[in-house]
């Protein structure tokens, strides 16, 4: 991913949601544009990860493929990434894509407010913090 890709995985629907998906775009820009993290941007919900784009194959995307070993982790910035279905913090989405690539994954435990103007206003909203998840060995 170039620099200008921002977030490496946007699931907001460019057409539909255009504030959503700028925003989830600038989330990732700059400085904050590491070669070693994946940054996922979209919807979520307990269990669950919506991917509002039409026909669009992210699992091919490079840094995803080349994950263990080259990524130091995966931020999924998505409402309810963190929680599992019975709303606890087991079998959650971030935890099961931890333990699938063998990479610390942090989720969040509720909510996730984007911001399309001011991009660093993008984060867990209040009450909601964001957790890592490491690889659980089985």
């Amino acid at each position: 991913m170039s620099k200008c890709d921002n977030a490496d995985i946007n699931l907001f629907n460019r057409d539909l949601e255009r504030n959503m998906y700028i925003a989830g775009e600038w989330h990732k820009s700059g400085i904050l544009d590491k070669k070693d993290v994946i940054a996922i941007s979209g919807h979520g919900f307990v269990g669950g990860i919506y991917d509002g784009r039409n026909n669009v194959d992210y699992i091919n995307l490079d840094k995803w493929k080349n994950a263990k070993g080259n990524i130091s982790y995966i931020l999924l910035d998505i409402c309810d990434s963190g929680l599992g279905p019975k709303a606890d913090n087991k079998n959650s989405v971030a935890q099961q894509l931890a333990n699938e690539l063998k990479v610390p994954v942090y989720g969040t435990t509720g909510k996730f407010n984007y911001n399309r103007y001011i991009p660093f206003m993008n984060n867990p909203q209040f009450g909601s913090k964001r957790i890592l998840y490491k690889p659980e060995i089985k």
